[in-house]
């Protein structure tokens, strides 16, 4: 790692910072584990677990975009697509720890397929949420197969996808990361009072009987 490459340091500001780290947090992965939260056996250490794996997380991809452009140079690391799999190929200790792309791969790999099995999850534990179905076992499939023709729809090629998250990922990924949110929290705040107030009636119902 050369420490040249990272100067000049904030040459355009904070904002293209704050503008990649508004569109890197469109993705959604916290509001997929979000949704299997309350599923966690141990409900006394998940809020914590949550947070520790948010913070590892982080600090994985902190490292990563460091050596690649320490390493590589901000302009090479912006150019590449995968820029980790470059910095992996790139890794040479004694010359004898070297070329571990292969290692890179299969971690990479791993990590998509737990990130798909999630995600499937996710969306049919929501299905079953909004239409208000008792099983989930006989939807699996046929969401499966929903996913492949989704997935073949979504992403004709890399120059689409890329075009896609660049220019429009952000502003729709917004609708389902902040708005909808805010939207549900406003009814629940709206209807907080009132129930409240029918729990207590009923409460002195009952204790009236």
């Amino acid at each position: 790692m050369e420490f040249l490459d990272f100067e000049p340091i904030l040459e355009y500001g904070f904002k293209p910072i704050v503008k990649a780290g508004f569109s890197f947090s469109g993705f959604q992965e916290m509001i997929v584990l979000l949704m299997i939260y309350p599923y966690v056996a141990k409900s006394a250490k998940r809020g914590r677990g949550f947070v520790w794996g948010t913070l590892i997380g982080g600090i994985v991809l902190i490292i990563i975009t460091v050596g690649c452009i320490g390493v590589m140079g901000a302009a090479v690391t912006a150019n590449q697509l995968f820029p980790a799999y470059v910095l992996a190929k790139n890794i040479n200790i004694g010359h004898f720890l070297e070329r571990i792309e292969g290692i890179m791969m299969f971690i990479w790999i791993l990590s998509i397929v737990m990130k798909i099995v999630l995600t499937f999850d996710a969306s049919l534990i929501g299905l079953c949420q909004l239409f208000k179905l008792k099983d989930s076992k006989p939807y699996v499939i046929p969401m499966g197969f929903g996913l492949i023709a989704l997935a073949l729809l979504c992403y004709t090629n890399t120059i689409s996808v890329n075009d896609f998250l660049t220019k429009n990922w952000t502003p729709f990924a917004t609708i389902f990361t902040i708005f909808v949110p805010l939207f549900i929290l406003g009814i629940l705040l709206i209807r907080a009072p009132g129930a409240s107030k029918s729990k207590q009636e009923n409460t002195t119902e009952n204790e009236q009987v």
